[in-house]
């Protein structure tokens, strides 16, 4: 795939209302190629956010609720990517929203990225997850 073609996969968006960063997944890419690059891309745009307020912590909604996890694997140089992201010191809390099957294997997924360092929630309803990020500021 091109690299226009997965940008239609995904995006990152930063949300002035509630002050986060916003990731939705539209769905996954088929090839370990594809798979890679979509992470280096995401990459990209988070970078991007944090490039431009290195004194900010952001937090981020990740939307994959669209994704049916079963159907396609994350690499392992993917893993790495995002995991070195949610691992970075201007990552604040996570909220992860997923379709109510895909939690075990979106839990096994995050806690194996970032859960000892990050504060982290899974959601079902998108609306929970921004009200969660929104507390304690």
């Amino acid at each position: 795939m091109s690299d226009q073609e997965i940008f239609k996969v995904f995006s990152v968006e930063y949300d002035n209302t509630y002050d986060i960063i916003r990731a939705t997944f539209i769905h996954t890419v088929s090839f370990d190629e594809d798979n890679t690059r979509m992470a280096q891309l995401f990459q990209e745009r988070l970078l991007s956010f944090f490039e431009k307020h290195p004194e900010k912590m952001f937090d981020v909604l990740v939307d994959t609720k669209q994704i049916h996890y079963d159907e396609h694997t994350v690499t392992k140089e993917a893993r790495d990517i995002y995991q070195d992201l949610f691992n970075h010191e201007q990552t604040g809390r996570v909220a992860i929203v997923a379709g109510a099957g895909t939690f075990s294997f979106l839990t096994k997924f995050v806690v194996s990225l970032f859960m000892k360092k990050k504060k982290t929630q899974f959601f079902i309803d998108p609306t929970k997850a921004v009200v969660w990020l929104d507390s304690d500021r």
